[in-house]
C-alpha cells in the first residue's frame, strides 16, 4: 500500500503531469447548461449550443429567444436574450454572467430590465459542474 502511495505521488508531481493538468488552457470542458423558470415554474431545461440561439416559449405564450456565448478565461459567458415574435429576432438584452450562476431578468430588473418579460420575469439557472 505504501509502495503504491508512494508512486501515486511520484507520479502526480512529475512534470508532464502538470502540463497534462494543464493542457486544456485552464478552459471548463464540461458542457454549459441552462435551466428556465418565469414566475417560478420551471420552464425548460438545455445543454448550450455555443453562439446558438435557443427559443422557448414562456407560459404567457410569449416567445423568448436565448444565445449563451463560449466561456472566457475569467469562467464568464456572454448571456444575449432576444425577441422571437417577429419574423425577425430583435436582441432586448445582453449581459455577461457565470458558468456557474443565476441570473434573472424582469420588468423590475435583475441582471437587466426587460419590461417584455413582466413580472417577476425569467430566472436562467446556469451550470459548468467543472467551472469554479
Amino acid at each position: 500500500m505504501k509502495i503504491a502511495l508512494s508512486l501515486l505521488a511520484a507520479l502526480l508531481a512529475s512534470p508532464w503531469a502538470h502540463q497534462a493538468i494543464a493542457a486544456n488552457g485552464g478552459r471548463c470542458l464540461s458542457p454549459q447548461s441552462v435551466s428556465l423558470s418565469w414566475n417560478g415554474e420551471h420552464v425548460s431545461k438545455w445543454i448550450v449550443t455555443e453562439n446558438e440561439i435557443k427559443q422557448v416559449e414562456l407560459p404567457n405564450g410569449y416567445s423568448l429567444g436565448i444565445k449563451i456565448g463560449a466561456t472566457s478565461e475569467d469562467h464568464t459567458v456572454e448571456i444575449s436574450l432576444y425577441d422571437m415574435n417577429t419574423s425577425e429576432a430583435t436582441q432586448l438584452t445582453r449581459t455577461y454572467g457565470g458558468t456557474n450562476s443565476q441570473q434573472g431578468y424582469g420588468a423590475r430588473g435583475g441582471a437587466d430590465r426587460v419590461e417584455e418579460l413582466g413580472t417577476p420575469g425569467i430566472l436562467l439557472e446556469l451550470t459548468k459542474p467543472d467551472c469554479d
